[in-house]
């Protein structure tokens, strides 16, 4: 059976403003063997029509359209049961990535036998002008266990600037959360690094991150963010709980961490402090830092610095809260 190089991965819905620059980008790759899934989500607007329209003649690219909208999440679960290639590359539709992308991703995943391999973006705004992106920059790649790689990387939630090896996420059963649109890609992120025996970090400069005034992360908070946290400051606070070592434990502490620092942030630009889910939320905020061994302190009790310390090491900062206990106590 044939199988591509590299499958990409494109959910599609209502981007018919940007689609195009995504596909032909697509299009243009100097490895030219690769599929490319593309999956509608029941489009409203003319998306639909502009991608047979560019894509036509083409066989490598191929076209489903959802019975109903299911969401990013479900639809990304949709392409991967489709793929064939050995490595999935994932592609939001308003970005774009390199000529190049594909071929240097492909030699440095197969030279060095990785289940994940990192490279580098930039986050475009609607407002800059556009230019292309051809940075490669040659040197050692650096490669570690996932769960090494988590204790040292401040941000892992991306999952489009990753090649990642089929059979590994078919291994370890690592799909995305279908019922939430806000940290999805997190979750998938987390478990797809978290299990993988080999992560190696390239520098390469490949994928354009387009942010335009609707885009998600520019946006007032609402319920869909309420509930995408809560559902991950969950599920990392069962996971500590689960945890078997001190490894294990830290590496989940400091997701955990992660998770109710930025809940504080949306927490307070949230649209209604009277909703279920900001209660939800808060709640799950304060089990989590209860569970950590931290006495709650409000948001505006805590200076940059211990925000800062809190984030980079739970334990460390309990540990400097239990001195200024006992220091209080005289």
């Amino acid at each position: 059976m044939y199988t591509p190089k590299i499958s990409i991965v494109i959910p599609v819905y209502n981007s018919e403003q940007h689609i195009k620059r995504c596909l032909i980008s697509i299009r243009n790759q100097t490895l030219i063997d690769f599929e490319a899934i593309i999956f509608d989500d029941k489009s409203t607007d003319n998306t639909l029509e502009m991608v047979q329209d560019i894509i036509k003649n083409d066989a490598r690219f191929k076209v489903t359209i959802n019975q109903k909208n299911y969401g990013v999440g479900k639809t990304r679960n949709l392409a991967l049961k489709r793929a064939t290639g050995k490595y999935i590359l994932f592609i939001d539709s308003d970005d774009w990535i390199a000529p190049t992308t594909c071929e240097v991703l492909f030699e440095n995943a197969e030279l060095n036998k990785l289940d994940v391999l990192e490279g580098d973006y930039r986050t475009v705004y609607e407002e800059e002008p556009l230019h292309d992106i051809h940075i490669h920059k040659s040197g050692s790649i650096q490669i570690l266990s996932g769960i090494d790689y988590i204790e040292k990387q401040p941000f892992i939630g991306a999952v489009w600037n990753r090649l990642w090896l089929r059979d590994h996420l078919k291994k370890f059963s690592i799909t995305f959360y279908e019922d939430i649109s806000y940290g999805e890609d997190v979750y998938f992120s987390f478990n797809g690094i978290y299990n993988a025996n080999r992560i190696g970090k390239i520098n390469f400069t490949f994928y354009n991150y387009f942010q335009s005034e609707n885009s998600l992360s520019r946006t007032v908070v609402k319920d869909q963010h309420l509930r995408g946290l809560l559902k991950l400051t969950e599920y990392f606070r069962n996971s500590f709980n689960n945890s078997q070592t001190k490894k294990q434990r830290k590496v989940f502490a400091k997701m955990l961490a992660k998770c109710m620092v930025h809940a504080n942030k949306l927490l307070r630009n949230s649209e209604s402090e009277t909703s279920n889910l900001h209660h939800e939320l808060r709640k799950e905020t304060n089990t989590s830092l209860h569970l950590l061994g931290i006495k709650f302190l409000q948001t505006t009790e805590i200076h940059l610095l211990g925000r800062l310390i809190f984030l980079v090491s739970p334990d460390f900062y309990n540990f400097l809260f239990r001195i200024k206990t006992q220091i209080s106590k005289f």
